[in-house]
Parts: C-alpha cells; structure tokens; sequence
C-alpha cells in the first residue's frame, strides 16, 4: 500500500526498502506527508488515512518522550536519529515493534523516517541454522522474555507461553533448526524462541485474539520442518495478569528442568510453580506490610583492639512465614524483584534504631544490605536516595553494604550512584567479596570504602596455605587502594590472630558475638577472649 508516493529517486527508495519496510515523510511538527512500503504493518484494517496523524498517534502514552527529543532534534540543520525501538499502530492492542531510523536532510526541511520490522532484523541476524541455535539457548530466551515483559507494558493483549515438542525422538538438527526458525519468525519480537531439551521448544507469543495460536503456531512449525508435533499453552494463555518477575522466575524452573518433565506434566508442572510463586510473593508481601521480620544486630570489631566498631543489621523472620529460613526468602525476593522494598524497609527500621539509640545517649552504628538488584532500579534508587536525605544526619552511624547475590549489570550506572550516596555522606561495602566470579571486576568498578571478604577465605587460611595466599592478596590490595576490609566467619582465636598478622582492618563472627539486641548504654564495648 502507497499513500502519496515520495518524489524521490528510485535508487534511494530501493536503498530504504533494502533495509526498512515502511518509508516515511515528514514535516517540521512529525505530522505524516507522505508513507511507502508495508503500510499495514501500522494500519492492519486499511481504516486510517495515515497521513493525518502525528507519528506520535502510532505510540503509547509510556513512549511520547522519544517523539520529545526528535521534536527538539527538528531544531537542528540537519541530524540521525536511532535505531530505537519502539511499538508502533493505529491500533492499540495490535501494535508491532519497530526498529525507527530518523534522518533529516541537510539544507532541506524534510526528515524521512525509515520502518524496520525488529522481528524480522533479530531473524536475519541468526543467519545459518548453527548461528540460529546458538543464538536461541534457554539462556538467552529467558533474557529476551525479560526484556519484553519489562519494556513493554503498554500491551493490553498480554503474550502467551506455548510448549512445543516433536514426536519423533530422533529429531535431526537441520528439522530442529527448521522449528526454532518458524517459531522465531511468530515470537514476541522475533528473539523469544528456544530449545529448550532435544525436541522440545517454548515461545512467547502474542495473546491478541486474530494472532497464531498455539495450533497454528505447531502447524507453520510442521510444514517448514516436515516433522510431527505436539503442542500446549500454559497457564491461562494470556500471561498479562501474572507479575512479569514472578512469571520470569517460574519460567526459569520450568527451563532447568529440562528433560526431567514428561510433556504430558509440564502443564502441570507449571501451574503448581507459578501458583506456588504467586503464594510465596503475596506471604512476602506481608512480612513487609505487617512487619514480620526483626533485625538483630552482629558486632564488628577492630582487629587491633577488639573494641566493637559497628553492628551489621540481619533479618529474621517471623516463625509463621512460608519459608525456609531468612536466606531462602531474601533469595525468592531477589529472583522475584520483590526485594527492593524489603531493602527500604530494612533500611528505615534501621534509622529508627539509630535515632533512638541517640536519644538514650547510647549512639551506635550500624551497617545494612543493599541489594545489587534493587540498586539496579531507578525508582528503587530514587526512593533511596530521598530516605537517605531525610537521614542525612545519621550519615556517620550508617553504612550500606552492596549484596553480591545478585548479577549487577550495568556497574558504570551503579557506580554513579555509590557516588552519590557517598555524596550526602554515608559509605559504601562491598558485602561477600572473593565469592564470586566478578568480585574483582564490581572492586575496579565501585568507588567503595570497605569489602567485607567472604567467609570460606578464613575458614579455610589457617589450614590450606592457598586460601591464606589469597586471603593476604585480597587484604593487601584493599589496603593499596584505601579501602578498608572486614573478614566474615571468624571463629577462634587463631584466625583473629593471622587476620591481625595480615592486617585485616576488622572482623566478624561468633568468637566476637552472635546476633542479638543492641547493647543498652553503658554496656562494655571490648570483647576479650573467652579462654
């Protein structure tokens, strides 16, 4: 379909087709002039005289600030925008994702739009069917998913998650390839596709009611591969009522557990999971809306005089919680993104605490978590920025420790945000270093001014003379780098005195004291040795 065809060499048009599916004018204010090219991709009915509308009117309410800054960019001579990627359609409910090229002619007020389905680059990007496999593992579907639940809520359809699998057993890899391929090509912005075990597969696909249903979906899948299969859609079908982490976190299961599942259980299995996690979410919910957790509070002393320099506040949780112990519901409240208003509420219990400790002229300071995936939310960080403000008095009885339990990805943005907490005051520990693979990498990258270095270091040093060469390099950098070190676990006294020799700056563990109440005023403030 053409709409006021552009007066435009040839050459360039097959240049713009070459790459984009819909080619478009427009004027200084993005009102459509003209549009080339597969304009149904916008307008599924034909209804709309496309060239009335705003390109704007194409986008949802959560995407008008891109439309913003081209707005701005019209300022200019001459300017390329993009790609970004953005949903776009007369119809709400039937919007597809484009990747949006912008370019502005120098010395012309015409700026010319090119259209790309992102399907359709995301499948030409696989290539070769090997390209394609490798590109499509259980590991990078769930990250595509994620990415399309999080960036995309602007869709009233919702998405479905369909289970396909060949009967045959012995699926050759080019009939394999030929399956993904097909289900891509109807995935969730081409990419939400994958293996998931020999012969079985899961996609995400639309849930809007004139788009392939698993039927169909299994049925393009036959032709192109010439291979029998079966197929399912689990749950209800349309995942928009389910929290996307908590759909996420149930996903995840259901990968791992690969061949394990029979196909006739899977269903079954994933209803039991994803009903479990709903329960789970809602009881976590209530710890923190009814208050169902305390914190006690493990001293941390200096190494040189054993005199108490600060409290770490750890959580405990109320005896009628489902679950099993504080580590596996702080574990379920980070794969679930739950976490972060735990981290809040932690945190403000803790100001309390301090606050009142002030006013019995008994001031004491404290350390709390932070988790790496909530300090990877803006509006996480925003919250914490504003209680930390409110605080901004307590700065020197406060430090926030960066839980390591969680992959932090963009460590440059975290990185800006260490520095304005350490801005208004507070410090920063990194919580747990040495035990895992990117401890050293979050070290190079994070302003920090203290690591807590992870238990099984000291455990292990005074037997294992491997541990200790790496317990004394670990210390010995921090103390390079003015970063100050506190060792986890310490037990007896031997292991207080090597850290001592290593030059530890403070230390933690059960030969100081276990978790408890904060000491009332006047309480000594040394631990000797109990021997």
């Amino acid at each position: 379909m053409i709409q006021n065809a552009l007066q435009v060499p040839d050459r360039f048009l097959a240049f713009a087709f070459g790459a984009g599916d819909i080619l478009i004018e427009l004027d200084q204010s993005l009102r459509i002039k003209s549009i080339d090219g597969a304009t149904g991709l916008l307008d599924p009915q034909g209804s709309s005289d496309l060239t009335r509308l705003n390109l704007a009117d194409l986008a949802a309410a959560a995407h008008q600030n891109e439309f913003a800054k081209l707005a701005k960019l019209n300022e200019k001579k001459s300017y390329r925008y993009g790609p970004v990627t953005l949903p776009l359609g007369v119809e709400p409910t039937r919007r597809n994702r484009f990747c949006v090229f912008v370019n502005k002619v120098l010395g012309e007020d015409r700026v010319f739009v090119t259209l790309s389905l992102e399907s359709r680059l995301v499948r030409d990007a696989f290539g070769s069917d090997e390209a394609l496999m490798a590109n499509t593992t259980p590991d990078a579907f769930i990250d595509r998913v994620k990415k399309r639940l999080t960036e995309q809520t602007d869709d009233p359809a919702g998405v479905k998650l369909s289970v396909i699998e060949a009967l045959n057993e012995n699926l050759t890899s080019t009939a394999a390839a030929a399956v993904l391929r097909t289900l891509a090509e109807q995935s969730c912005d081409g990419g939400t596709a994958a293996q998931l075990s020999p012969g079985r597969f899961a996609v995400l696909h639309s849930a809007a009611p004139d788009a392939p249903d698993t039927h169909d979906l299994m049925a393009q899948a036959e032709v192109s591969s010439g291979v029998s299969l079966q197929g399912m859609s689990l749950g209800s079908g349309n995942t928009a009522s389910v929290q996307p982490e908590i759909f996420l976190h149930t996903l995840k299961a259901l990968v791992e557990s690969g061949e394990s599942t029979s196909f006739e259980d899977i269903a079954k299995s994933y209803d039991s999971l994803l009903q479990d996690n709903v329960e789970k979410a809602h009881a976590f919910r209530k710890i923190i809306t009814e208050r169902k957790f305390t914190l006690r509070y493990q001293p941390i002393v200096s190494l040189k005089d054993r005199t108490i320099h600060h409290y770490e506040a750890l959580s405990r949780f109320h005896k009628d919680i489902d679950f099993d112990g504080p580590g596996d519901a702080i574990g379920f409240a980070e794969q679930t993104g739950l976490i972060a208003d735990y981290d809040l509420a932690v945190l403000k219990q803790a100001f309390k605490e301090i606050i009142l400790a002030k006013g019995l002229k008994s001031p004491v300071k404290l350390a709390a978590n932070i988790s790496g995936y909530s300090l990877g939310k803006a509006s996480f960080c925003d919250e914490l920025l504003k209680l930390l403000k409110k605080n901004v008095s307590c700065c020197n009885d406060l430090q926030l420790e960066i839980t390591e339990s969680f992959q932090i990805a963009d460590l440059a943005g975290l990185s800006e945000i260490v520095k304005k907490i350490q801005g208004l005051g507070f410090k920063m520990c990194l919580d747990d270093f040495g035990a895992g693979a990117s401890g050293f990498q979050y070290l190079r990258a994070l302003p920090v001014d203290c690591v807590k270095i992870d238990g099984p270091y000291i455990r292990d040093a005074l037997a294992d003379p491997n541990a200790k060469a790496f317990l004394r390099a670990m210390i010995s950098l921090c103390r390079e780098l003015g970063i100050e070190t506190v060792a986890e676990w310490v037990e007896t006294e031997e292991q207080h005195t090597c850290l001592a020799e290593l030059q530890a700056d403070y230390g933690q563990g059960f030969l100081y004291g276990a978790a408890g109440d904060l000491p009332k005023g006047g309480e000594p403030t040394i631990f000797r040795s109990s021997r």
